[in-house]
């Protein structure tokens, strides 16, 4: 059950970090840099990796579908 409770806590640390990039437009990792280290805290360095590699891919994907939306 403590597993649980954790992967959850870091699962949130996650979603706010990604919030707050995506609230800011300019310079968004020093203006989130509490998120941050709420995140680095609560998750494995393998995991915050993995996450981030999850987000790039997302983020390129969204823009390819919306550069071929607007071609259309």
């Amino acid at each position: 059950m403590q597993n649980a409770h954790k992967r959850e806590l870091c699962y949130e640390a996650r979603d706010s970090y990604h919030r707050c990039l995506d609230s800011l437009p300019e310079m968004p990792e020093k203006k989130c840099a509490e998120q941050l280290n709420l995140l680095s805290a609560a998750c494995p360095a393998s995991w915050i990796i993995f996450f981030e590699k999850q987000r790039e891919r997302e983020m390129i994907l969204s823009m390819q579908l919306g550069h071929n939306n607007t071609s259309e």
